[in-house]
C-alpha cells in the first residue's frame, strides 16, 4: 500500500473520499503557546503576569496561525522596551489586523516611522533585489555604496554620514526599519565560513 500525504492551503479546494485531514490552525495552539512565550522571553528578558496575559492575547488573535505570532511579537516587544503599559499593548494588538497579508501593510504604514519610510525602501530594495543573501556586513557597505555614487567628495563607504559602523548596530537598524519583516539568520557557508545574513521573515 502507498501512503500519500497532499499538504496545502485552505484554497484550492481538495476533496479526500477516504483519508485523514488535519487542519493544523485547529490543532497546533500549545504549539503556539509556547512558541510566543519563548519570544516573549527573549524579547523582553523576563517573566511575570504581563507576559502571560500578552501571551494569551497573542494566541487568541492568532487564531492558529503561526506567522501571524512571528509578525505581531516583534511589535509588542518593541511596545514594551519604549515603556508603553501592558494595557496599552493588548488594545494595540486589537488593532493588528488577522490576516498575514493586512498584517505586513499594517507594520509598513502603522509601525515603521514616516521619516523613515525612503531607508526602509532603500533596505528592502537591497534585500529582495540582492542575487543571493546579503550578510550583514555586505548590507552595510552595500548601502553606504549608493551614497558614494551620488556623492563625489566621498573616497569611501565608510565616508558616508549615515555609515553604520558595526553589525550590532546593523541588526538594530534592520529591525526599526523593517518592523521586524526582516530577520537575520545564521547560516554556515561552505565557501565563506560561517556569517548572519539578512532575509524577509517569511521567504514565499
Amino acid at each position: 500500500a502507498i501512503s500519500v500525504c497532499l499538504s496545502c492551503r485552505h484554497f484550492p479546494i481538495l476533496t479526500i473520499d477516504n483519508g485523514l485531514e488535519i487542519c493544523l490552525e485547529d490543532n497546533n495552539q500549545k504549539d503556539i503557546e509556547t512558541y510566543a512565550l519563548a519570544e516573549l522571553k527573549k524579547g523582553l528578558g523576563e517573566g511575570g503576569n504581563p507576559l502571560v496575559e500578552l501571551q494569551a492575547d497573542i494566541v487568541t488573535r492568532a487564531s492558529g496561525v503561526f506567522m501571524w505570532v512571528a509578525l505581531v511579537v516583534p511589535l509588542v516587544t518593541r511596545h514594551y522596551k519604549n515603556g508603553k503599559s501592558p494595557d496599552f499593548i493588548r488594545q494595540t494588538l486589537q488593532a493588528v489586523p488577522s490576516e498575514v497579508e493586512e498584517v505586513y501593510k499594517h507594520i509598513l504604514t502603522e509601525v515603521v516611522d514616516r521619516n523613515d519610510r525612503p531607508q526602509t525602501l532603500h533596505l528592502m530594495q537591497w534585500i529582495y533585489l540582492a542575487e543571493r543573501p546579503l550578510s550583514l556586513t555586505e548590507l552595510r557597505f552595500a548601502i553606504a555604496s549608493d551614497h558614494l555614487l551620488i556623492n563625489s567628495t566621498q573616497y569611501s563607504c565608510r565616508d558616508s554620514k549615515d555609515f553604520v559602523e558595526d553589525d550590532t548596530r546593523m541588526k538594530k537598524l534592520i529591525i526599526s526599519l523593517t518592523g521586524g519583516l526582516a530577520e537575520i539568520k545564521y547560516h554556515s557557508q561552505s565557501n565563506r565560513g560561517q556569517e548572519h545574513t539578512v532575509q524577509f521573515i517569511h521567504q514565499t
